[in-house]
């Protein structure tokens, strides 16, 4: 089906995860750090990116961010993983910075399933943009 990229430094939450995932038939993929998961990002080119919040060396904001600006995930759907972002702001903020959908911590499976779904039956691959005309397009 999909490929699907966890960052998410929470291994329990990971594993949890891409058990769930894997039985739905996904590929996963994971990292517990933002640089780790901006190189998966570029080698592997998910379907779907599961972005924690609170990462150990930033935030998923700045690492949504980045991902936006990089030319192989600019249009790869995200959805941010948080225990604390409750406040209408902080979602806000998140979609300013290109975030899909927001999950609350702790995960329900099945609400989980359904947003994953819902976010790959939504963007198909003819929605992706067209790739760059030349080498200063790719970051």
């Amino acid at each position: 089906m999909a490929h699907i990229l966890i960052i998410d430094d929470d291994e329990i939450l990971t594993d949890l995860l891409k058990d769930h995932l894997t039985q739905a038939g996904h590929e996963v993929t994971t990292a517990g750090l933002s640089e780790e998961g901006l190189r998966k990002a570029i080698e592997h080119q998910p379907d779907l990116i599961m972005l924690d919040l609170m990462l150990p060396d930033g935030t998923g904001y700045q690492t949504c961010g980045k991902l936006r600006q990089i030319w192989k995930t600019r249009s790869v759907p995200i959805i941010m993983m948080s225990s604390s972002a409750r406040l209408a702001s902080q979602h806000s903020i998140g979609r300013m910075m290109g975030v899909n959908a927001y999950m609350m911590k702790p995960l329900n499976l099945i609400e989980t399933g359904d947003c994953v779904n819902a976010l790959l039956n939504s963007t198909l691959p003819a929605e992706r943009l067209p790739a760059p005309q030349n080498e200063q397009e790719v970051a």
